[in-house]
């Protein structure tokens, strides 16, 4: 009876593991959504100020803060990632999760290369903020494949709001302003605010 019960126990925490991430991990997490949320849609404010007239800065000024802000993300990334080295990623729950962001992000990458060369070839500057819809697609698709795994109504949320935003930029890319706004406000929405609540609900549990 004993054995009987023990085996109980073990199975309960066996399927408890799948399903739990590491509250340090989820709290990492949120800390790398909300700083790139807000740098980047910090970014979308500096271009939708410069579309309106409202600041005038210089190609190199320009340059400075583009590169200048994907820097400091990449340094903060790069931080978290050695202060967790070699710590769980948890659960096999936390590890699909885990896995479509980091194949977003994987996809991403490939996809720079890729709407960077074809809008050079054909001088488009349409064609290359097509990138910036393929990210917010493949961050809706991320945020979906969480909702499901994770069964959190919440996390589908922020998959429409990606969604969402996606379509709006397409409809606004001809619009240089309303376009920066768009996904500025998607980057706020969709990133620095979930980021925010994954760092509360870590700390909370």
């Amino acid at each position: 009876m004993n054995a009987e019960l023990k085996a109980a126990q073990d199975d309960l925490a066996y399927l408890k593991g799948l399903v739990q991430g590491t509250g340090s991990r989820q709290r990492l997490t949120g800390k790398l959504f909300l700083a790139g949320g807000l740098l980047y849609g910090a970014e979308c404010a500096f271009h939708w100020a410069q579309s309106q007239g409202v600041i005038r800065p210089s190609g190199l000024v320009t340059l400075i803060v583009v590169v200048g802000i994907t820097v400091v993300f990449l340094a903060i990334l790069t931080a978290a990632i050695i202060a967790k080295r070699g710590e769980s990623q948890g659960g096999a729950t936390s590890r699909a999760v885990n896995a479509a962001f980091t194949a977003a992000g994987a996809t991403n990458a490939v996809m720079i290369v890729v709407f960077g060369l074809v809008a050079a070839a054909h001088h488009s500057l349409t064609i290359w903020l097509l990138y910036p819809c393929v990210v917010c697609a493949m961050q809706g698709a991320a945020w979906l494949v969480s909702a499901q795994v994770n069964r959190r109504v919440w996390h589908g949320a922020v998959a429409v709001g990606w969604f969402v935003t996606t379509i709006a930029m397409a409809l606004t890319i001809d619009t240089p302003p309303l376009y920066s706004a768009v996904v500025g406000l998607g980057l706020v929405l969709c990133m620095a605010l979930p980021g925010y609540v994954l760092m509360r609900t870590a700390q909370a549990g």
